[in-house]
Order: structure tokens, then sequence, then C-alpha cells
């Protein structure tokens, strides 16, 4: 499986083996040691300000740090994660599910993280996810996976290829947008709701 470099991919199946990491993190999070001792612990090597740091920018604050571990909810454990691969400083960033655990807002400045870890830092982000609905605005590519097998590679762009909804759910604005063509409205493939709203009131 070729994953591209320095861009945002979406792959779709949950047979595949790229969040084995989380998985080990999970036995972790049984624990009932401090999120901040804990982090302390694992990052012996980093100063205070620099876990300080990477928990701020994963939106955790002075209460969750005291928290202790087998009481986070899955919101906080999927910031945890992420801070934690912030820290390791990987050049690729999983995330499995990551985007069913947040409120739209609080989604979007992650979303706009992520850009820019791909394009300033030079990251690369994949999302493990049966669901394009929250990300299909910011990535750059897509995988379908099924036995783990690639069977459908293609540019994000082509987000309303049909085939790619043989696998997982079809998001609602593009089932809608698929369903307004058939009834001759002249609509683009849209992705973001703001801009299929525009586009509507351009098209009447």
């Amino acid at each position: 499986m070729e994953i591209k470099k320095n861009k945002i991919t979406a792959i779709l199946g949950i047979d595949t083996n790229l969040n084995i990491d989380e998985e080990k993190l999970e036995f972790d999070f049984l624990k009932s040691i401090k999120m901040i001792d804990y982090l302390k612990n694992k990052f012996n090597n980093l100063n205070k300000e620099k876990i300080n740091e990477a928990l701020k920018i994963c939106l955790l604050n002075e209460t969750d740090k005291q928290k202790p571990l087998n009481v986070l909810s899955s919101n906080e454990i999927e910031k945890l994660e992420l801070a934690i691969k912030l820290l390791e400083n990987r050049e690729m960033i999983i995330l499995s599910d990551f985007e069913i655990n947040f409120l739209n807002r609080e989604f979007n400045y992650f979303k706009n993280l992520f850009k820019k870890m791909v394009t300033k830092y030079n990251k690369t982000v994949v999302f493990i996810t049966n669901d394009l609905t929250k990300i299909m605005d910011i990535i750059d590519f897509i995988l379908v996976v099924e036995n783990k097998t690639v069977v459908l590679e293609l540019n994000a762009k082509n987000i309303y290829y049909d085939k790619i909804y043989d696998y997982v759910d079809m998001p609602e604005i593009i089932n809608f947008v698929k369903l307004a063509k058939k009834n001759h409205a002249e609509l683009e493939d849209y992705t973001d709701i703001n801009e299929l709203i525009k586009g509507i009131f351009r098209s009447v």
C-alpha cells in the first residue's frame, strides 16, 4: 500500500493494520496514572514546556492534564493520542476514526492543524475511516481497502465516483448533489455545505 508523502489520505476499510500503535496505547489508557505524569514518564527526554505545548496544540487544558487516563472521554483520548504522535515527531500521522469524536467547530480546528502540518512541516496525514463526511474537503487521496488489499486508489477530486460507495456510505451532500443533477440542476461537485448553498442560489 503506497501512501503519498506530504499529503492527506483517507483509507476506507477497517481491515488494515496501520492503526496498530493506537491499539497498543489502549492498554496504557486503562491505567489510573494522571495524563501529565504518564507523558513525563513516556517522554522523559523532553522538557515540560515541549509536552505542555503539544497538549495545548491538541486542545488539552490544565484540568485535562490532571485526569487519570482511565477516566478520559473518547474525545480526550483522541486528543492525547495525537499529542503523543506530535511528541514522537512522526513523519506520518495515522488517525483511526479520529473524526467521529468531535463536534464540527472543534474538528474544524484540527482540520486546519492537519493542513498546516502537511504544508508547513512536511508531515503525512492518514485517516483510517468508513465515513468521508467530515474529511472530504481536506483529503488529497482516497484508498479503499478490502481484505488488506487496495481495491481503489484515486485522487480526492474524484470523490463523486460511484464505485467508492460500494464500500462505504455516501456522504449526504454528495447524495443530494447527485439527485439534484438527475433532476437537471446545474450544480458542481460540492464537498462544502456553504458552497453548495451558494451554488443552489446561483442556479435558481
